[in-house]
């Protein structure tokens, strides 16, 4: 009896509270401890992360609604750099650079959009000095060249496209969304990027499509991307036609993807190529890991592909109870692997690895691979100030696996602190000793200001 009247009064309680109906108190949004944003260069029409209905805006057919928005961003970066070489007489690089990227958004709705990034400072020259000069002056990138070279490097965008959604650009082919013609796609010059550069990275001229929602046994998602895309020879020097199908299949506990790139060669004496790229990314206990591979294989004797397989493992972790990170990736280069388009994917081992993305200033460790090479980083990066402000340390290793030339040590280090909203500071150094025991040091001072 008196565990029925229990029941009774916790069922009553139940029905009082109402657990699972919604509050009827209505609280605005809480955002008195984020800061205000701060604006663009140019925001014309729809504010970006405005507050408050969506607009009707434009109707240029049935179904399909625009409200027109233009956003103007950008980055501008300055850095004094300085490496040398312990048997050389002066200095192998000392000078002071500047980059800026300047961004156009014009946004449609939100799915469609054109898109389109300048960079007046640093594409095909240098805006700095060169102290390495006897008479070291400052040099700008607005020299006069012919044959319109000079309008079609500050005019010309360096990046331009546009994308969007089948399916939302025509709402008419599936007035109710029941139907799998979600697509989406993409044509103009912009960075392809496929299997972390191991297949794909560079700047194409572009068509793509990407469908996605596909059903995959025992998968949440499957995505498809299909690419057709030009190789422009003003990069390289080569002349290509790129075909490539792309998937990416997400499971319960890891992720799955499975790329090929078909290299058609647009020169005479040429002959094509293939690109195949695998790669699973799951998680293992407190480690993230991926483990990544590449395969490529000439179609005839005078091919730009190699024949070679790439290979890339990527470890990190949180350092607990803090909230550092902890990481160490490696790579091993057989044969003569050779990625469809750019330059392949060893930035992503580590710091001495990656380029500044500033003139001159390339990877310590050097990105430029011969046959059968390996690589390896480790690096342990703190946070202080609330993620603020961070410094990075790693130590790199690089040897030829034939015969044991090209060894390189490497330390190095990456400090980096946020300075208000719009500023940040970097200053990185390194240290790399090759085989023959001539010290190679170098180190950078860089401020960004985003707008």
């Amino acid at each position: 009896m008196k565990n029925t009247l229990y029941a009774l009064i916790l069922i009553s309680l139940s029905f009082s509270q109402e657990p699972y109906m919604f509050p009827d108190d209505q609280l605005p949004p809480q955002v008195e401890i984020f800061p205000e944003r701060p604006p663009m260069l140019l925001e014309l029409g729809e504010k970006f992360f405005k507050v408050g209905e969506v607009p009707y805006g434009i109707n240029p057919w049935s179904g399909t609604y625009w409200q027109p928005a233009l956003w103007v961003f950008g980055t501008y970066r300055t850095s004094n750099q300085y490496s040398a070489l312990s048997k050389a007489d002066s200095p192998s690089l000392n000078n002071w650079v500047n980059r800026f990227d300047l961004f156009a958004n014009i946004k449609l709705s939100g799915t469609e959009r054109f898109f389109a990034a300048w960079r007046p400072l640093d594409k095909g020259g240098m805006t700095g000095i060169d102290f390495t000069q006897e008479n070291a002056e400052f040099t700008h990138n607005f020299e006069e060249k012919g044959d319109g070279e000079s309008f079609k490097q500050w005019f010309f965008p360096a990046t331009w496209f546009f994308e969007g959604d089948i399916a939302e650009l025509f709402q008419f082919l599936d007035y109710e969304d029941k139907l799998p013609r979600d697509i989406g796609f993409t044509l103009g010059r912009q960075p392809i990027f496929f299997q972390e550069g191991i297949v794909i990275n560079d700047i194409l001229e572009t068509f793509g499509l990407a469908i996605n929602g596909l059903y995959f046994p025992r998968a949440s998602n499957l995505k498809i991307s299909l690419m057709t895309a030009r190789n422009h020879p003003d990069r390289d020097g080569q002349d290509e036609y790129i075909y490539g199908a792309f998937t990416e299949i997400d499971f319960h506990k890891n992720m799955v993807n499975l790329d090929i790139a078909y290299v058609q060669e647009n020169q005479s004496g040429k002959t094509n190529g293939i690109v195949i790229g695998g790669s699973n990314v799951q998680k293992f206990g407190f480690w993230n890991t991926s483990f990544r591979v590449g395969y490529s294989k000439a179609l005839g004797e005078t091919s730009d592909i190699g024949d070679g397989i790439f290979l890339m493992g990527e470890f990190s972790r949180k350092h607990y109870p803090y909230r550092n990170i902890m990481y160490v990736n490696s790579f091993i280069k057989l044969d003569s692997f050779t990625p469809a388009a750019g330059g392949g994917a060893v930035g992503r081992t580590g710091i001495l690895f990656a380029g500044s993305g500033m003139t001159g200033y390339g990877s310590p460790m050097g990105t430029a691979l011969g046959a059968d090479e390996m690589g390896a980083s480790a690096g342990y990066q703190w946070f202080m100030q609330g993620g603020k402000q961070s410094i990075l340390f790693e130590g790199s290793y690089r040897q030829a696996l034939d015969d044991g030339t090209d060894t390189k040590i490497g330390l190095g280090f990456k400090f980096m602190k946020a300075l208000g909203q719009r500023y940040a500071g970097f200053i990185d150094g390194f240290t790399v000793i090759p085989k023959d025991g001539s010290l190679s040091t170098g180190g950078r001072v860089e401020l960004m200001v985003r707008f």
